[in-house]
């Protein structure tokens, strides 16, 4: 048996559809930031809404028109509501600016709550350590101990590998080959060879670097 809708219930929601036709109209002229605060709510209410107006629309073969009127007011909030906001160099300089700083303000406490937690334990840690040393060996590893004991880390450069990557050769127009065939290239080659090796210690890690000691 068909379902017919009264012309009744069809004016009492024929001012929802208008209201969200027009808060439509207005963003599609001057975009979002036209609506406030309540009406972006109302917005996705009415949509809501709309929605369930359209799914008992189409079950009346005789409100066609309506249906369709509905449909299209559906489509175009769904595009403008669900749409994804484009990003581009104002808007991210607006939300560092404006945005960013309020969200940090506004969780401020959290923050300090982190960071004092964090401090805390590392200090913690810290006197663990210098009180015991062997409380580090539960969460450092073998290699990085023998590290740290040698005073070296892997930004650390010792004095003779400078040394040899510093050291000049005899004459800037010749090249390899030639510092290789003559006898006063000697030098040179040499110091070539161990600016290669200064160059492969520096690409190892501390901990299988051979004879590094101070």
């Amino acid at each position: 048996m068909a379902h017919i809708l009264s012309n009744q219930w069809i004016g009492k929601r024929q001012p929802h559809w208008d209201r969200l036709a027009l808060l439509l109209a207005r963003s599609d002229q001057n975009g979002l930031g036209e609506l406030s605060r309540s009406e972006l709510q109302e917005l996705a209410l009415l949509y809501r809404q709309v929605a369930a107006d359209l799914s008992v629309l189409r079950r009346d073969a005789t409100a066609r028109t309506y249906a369709d009127h509905v449909n299209q007011l559906l489509a175009r909030a769904h595009h403008i509501i669900y749409s994804g906001r484009k990003t581009n160099l104002v808007t991210l300089f607006r939300f560092l600016k404006d945005d960013y700083p309020a969200i940090f303000q506004s969780q401020l406490p959290f923050v300090m709550a982190s960071l004092f937690v964090s401090v805390a334990w590392g200090l913690l840690g810290a006197a663990l350590t210098s009180a015991r040393p062997e409380f580090m060996r539960h969460f450092v590893g073998p290699a990085m101990i023998a590290t740290m004991e040698r005073h070296e880390m892997w930004t650390h450069i010792r004095r003779g590998v400078i040394h040899e990557l510093v050291t000049p050769w005899p004459g800037p127009e010749a090249t390899f080959d030639d510092h290789q065939s003559t006898p006063a290239s000697t030098n040179s080659s040499a110091s070539a060879a161990a600016a290669g090796r200064a160059c492969r210690q520096l690409l190892q890690p501390p901990g299988i670097r051979q004879g590094g000691h101070e």
